[in-house]
């Protein structure tokens, strides 16, 4: 815990209070480990230290399968359920291009993609062409998602602020957690940890048990969120119709929430009120008023605006060199199905 410098004299100081872990697996996992090892720490002799022990193994497990459960998930979108899609659309674009890139005598003005597709060259679209597609040429074409960069802005902005709370959670406690100094082993939990009834509140923590905080918990958590992050957008944007995308999103959302469903499944109500009453301090003590404190995390709309833009416009490789040329052709098309 580390206090605001100079603050004596501000008469807008706030306390921090300390904050309970959130109910989910790792501070599950955290709340058992903390609080089983002190349990021992104080009390070698005390009843249970069997139990304990055990139900530190099978909390390490139950992370393991979440963990693994959430890398498998991913893993199997990106091999199977995304490459159908990203040809698809590929397909899609790149007969769209061939078709309005040509001149009224059919001459085309076309460059290769870097997967295979083509590539109108800018200044020779012909709408024209596209009124020659068949009804169903057309809807297929107008069900890209860059055709409505808005649309598809706004579901990948929402899709960004959910990964980014995750992602602000998880830095959050991790700081809670390792910035404390650390207090040696054998003086560990006795040391690390106040108890006031029912409720205990974490100082500082060994080194060893930062390091397999960091390792087993923090490091898979942020890793798999940054992973989601990309390939839900990925996703997003493959996805061949609007209906589709919105269903899609909400998978990507329930996949992001396994470590809270397993937690609401399997804890009991003991593990679920340790985890409650187990709470961690603030990184600073007290907050004085200012911009930092008032708007800081309002910035965080911008980030996660900025990586949309990048990403639609630079990162994507769904339909690299996209010319941005669907969305008036579309506008038409669907203005007439309304």
């Amino acid at each position: 815990m580390v206090p605001a410098q100079d603050d004596d004299d501000d008469e807008e100081l706030v306390e921090i209070p300390a904050e309970s872990l959130p109910e989910n697996i790792m501070g599950f996992a955290i709340a058992s480990f903390i609080r089983d090892f002190h349990a021992q720490a104080v009390d070698r002799s005390a009843k249970h230290t069997g139990l304990r022990g055990v139900r530190v193994s099978v909390v390490l497990f139950v992370v393991a399968c979440t963990w693994s459960l959430q890398f498998y998930i991913v893993y199997a979108t990106k091999q199977l359920v995304t490459p159908p899609l990203v040809q698809a659309i590929r397909t899609a674009y790149s007969d769209f291009q061939n078709l309005t890139y040509r001149d009224d005598d059919g001459t085309p003005h076309l460059v290769h993609s870097k997967y295979g597709g083509v590539r109108g060259i800018p200044g020779h679209y012909n709408h024209n062409h596209f009124q020659a597609l068949s009804a169903e040429e057309q809807e297929q074409v107008c069900k890209i998602s860059l055709s409505q960069p808005w649309f598809i802005f706004t579901l990948l902005f929402i899709w960004g602020i959910a990964v980014t709370e995750s992602l602000r959670s998880t830095i959050v406690l991790m700081l809670r957690l390792l910035l404390p100094s650390a207090t040696k082993w054998k003086e560990d939990m006795r040391e690390s940890v106040e108890v006031n009834g029912d409720t205990m509140t974490v100082k500082s923590l060994p080194t060893c048990v930062k390091f397999a905080f960091c390792w087993f918990l923090f490091l898979p958590k942020l890793l798999v969120t940054f992973v989601l992050l990309w390939l839900g957008c990925r996703f997003l944007v493959a996805t061949m119709s609007f209906g589709d995308v919105l269903r899609n999103a909400v998978a990507l959302t329930f996949i992001l929430g396994i470590p809270e469903l397993m937690f609401r499944v399997l804890v009991p109500m003991r593990g679920r009120l340790e985890t409650t009453q187990t709470h961690v301090r603030s990184v600073f003590s007290r907050e004085r008023a200012n911009v930092f404190t008032y708007f800081g995390t309002f910035s965080l709309l911008f980030v996660v605006g900025l990586w949309v833009v990048l990403y639609m416009t630079w990162i994507q490789d769904v339909l690299p060199q996209y010319n941005w040329d669907v969305h008036i052709t579309c506008d038409d098309y669907l203005s007439h199905l309304r």
